[in-house]
């Protein structure tokens, strides 16, 4: 559970339940608005504009984590280990190559595909859907390269 004060009155702002330990919070872009790494890898922020307890919520990270520092990507170690893992944008594996020129990482992934060969990301565009279906839904795929 994390709670947010007004820091001028100490009255309660707003409360968002992530269920889970939460192992740091930043405001890195200064909006006011916290971000919320978890124990179990989550990556969580309020939601104000559908209520003011609820939260968005995504399961970014690898689980057990025991410490986060967020400084141009996100750097964790797990709870028993002692690597770090660093989670950055434009941070990539060369053995995997897109399968059409407008490939793009979508913001927020409502559902993925992984096996040996290839990656889908899945995310819903917005828009109503079409009669084919082809205007709900926003892809991007990759395949292994060699394969």
């Amino acid at each position: 559970m994390v709670t947010v004060y007004d820091i001028e009155s100490g009255e309660e702002e707003y409360s968002n339940n992530v269920n889970s330990s939460v192992i740091d919070v930043s405001d890195i872009d200064g909006d006011g608005e916290p971000l919320y790494i978890t124990e179990n890898g989550g990556y969580a922020g309020p939601a104000l504009n559908i209520d003011s307890d609820a939260a968005y919520y995504d399961k970014h990270f690898t689980d057990e984590l025991r410490q986060a520092s967020i400084s141009n990507g996100v750097y964790v170690r797990k709870q028993y280990g002692h690597e770090v893992i660093y989670y950055g944008v434009h941070v990539y594996d060369e053995n995997w190559k897109e399968l059409c020129d407008e490939a793009e990482i979508p913001e927020y992934v409502t559902g993925h595909y992984l096996n040996d060969d290839c990656l889908v990301l899945l995310s819903d565009n917005g828009e109503k859907p079409a009669a084919d279906d082809s205007a709900n839904c926003f892809f991007a795929a990759f395949e292994a390269k060699g394969r």
